[in-house]
């Protein structure tokens, strides 16, 4: 597969048409890319014509001497097992396995005017935002800003151009930060974390998502999903 890439970006205008209504505006984006890990394999060249049979004479069967009296008799040399074929299978089959890996980069932001409701403060930190924290953790802010890089490396098939199976491991990093710290403002009490980082490992078992996060203050965190809600 090729490079692909995406993203949308959003502007919203409040209309105050009564007195209660706010008058705000609100401009949110999101892009994405995604690319291979290595690139595409080059073709196989043409494989070269048959060669002319060619006549071979049966091998003799080794000669054993007989031993004299007192004596062993020589045994015909054993020839020694290949080694290292474990680890040749191990980097064949590493090599198939980044062979189907994709690197993915998504970054989210948010911006709304300071006459905006508080339900429009987007929260950060979570599933779906920054790993690593619980839902919220971060704080709520009217201008966010958030990214997650992520490794997936598909479980190849056990036959070459057969169906692979529903597997994948993934590798990735998230963070995040909201208006006081882009402000470079200190956080206030009540909210006294503004940015925020994780790194993490997960596997995707069919639709189901398994992340575990570490985040900056190497607390651990498990998140369970859905593949495409917001991570792949």
């Amino acid at each position: 597969e090729r490079v692909s890439a995406g993203g949308e970006l959003r502007l919203a205008r409040a209309l105050p048409l009564a007195d209660p209504c706010p008058d705000f505006w609100r401009l949110s984006g999101r892009a994405s890319l995604s690319s291979p890990l290595l690139p595409p394999a080059p073709p196989a060249p043409p494989s070269p014509p048959p060669a002319a049979p060619v006549a071979r004479l049966p091998a003799r069967p080794p000669v054993v001497m007989a031993a004299r009296p007192g004596e062993m008799a020589e045994t015909p040399p054993r020839e020694a097992p290949a080694l290292g074929s474990a680890a040749a299978a191990a980097a064949s089959f590493a090599r198939r396995m980044a062979r189907t890996g994709r690197v993915s980069a998504t970054a989210r932001g948010k911006l709304a005017s300071g006459g905006a409701p508080a339900y429009e403060a987007e929260r950060l930190g979570g599933d779906g935002s920054v790993r690593g924290y619980e839902s919220g953790e971060l704080g709520a802010g009217l201008a966010t800003l958030s990214g997650s890089v992520s490794l997936v490396l598909p479980l190849p098939a056990r036959v070459p151009g057969g169906p692979p199976p529903p597997v994948s491991f993934v590798l990735f990093a998230d963070a995040g930060a909201r208006d006081e710290a882009l402000a470079g403002r200190k956080p206030s009490s009540s909210q006294p974390l503004a940015s925020g980082a994780s790194v993490g490992y997960g596997l995707r078992f069919g639709p189901i998502r398994f992340d575990v996060a570490h985040n900056a203050r190497g607390e651990r965190m498990t998140h369970v999903g859905l593949v495409g809600d917001e991570f792949g």
